[in-house]
């Protein structure tokens, strides 16, 4: 995990693979699986089929296990101070 999404109105993190491709992953409501990211890759893939340019949008599944902070990632807390990413804040027990 490099980082958090900082716009929009849902959480998200930036991801990198292990071959060094970046991602941007968005989650949905913890009681409502593919909720808002399943109209998101549906609605992307309907504009894209119009003629626009949109993101390359698609579902996947993953386990907690899977995710680890890269040295160095950060983010701004709500207060706009600037906190490393650490397994506690993947966990959601850190600030």
């Amino acid at each position: 995990m490099t980082g958090v999404k900082s716009q929009g109105v849902s959480l998200g993190i930036r991801i990198k693979d292990s071959a060094g491709e970046t991602f941007q992953l968005k989650f949905d409501p913890l009681h409502w699986p593919e909720m808002a990211t399943g109209a998101d890759v549906v609605v992307s893939h309907l504009i894209w089929a119009a003629g626009y340019n949109t993101p390359d949008n698609a579902i996947v599944g993953f386990t907690r296990d899977d995710l680890e902070p890269a040295a160095g990632a950060t983010y701004n807390d709500i207060l706009g101070h600037k906190r490393p990413i650490t397994m506690a804040t993947i966990d959601g027990s850190s600030p």
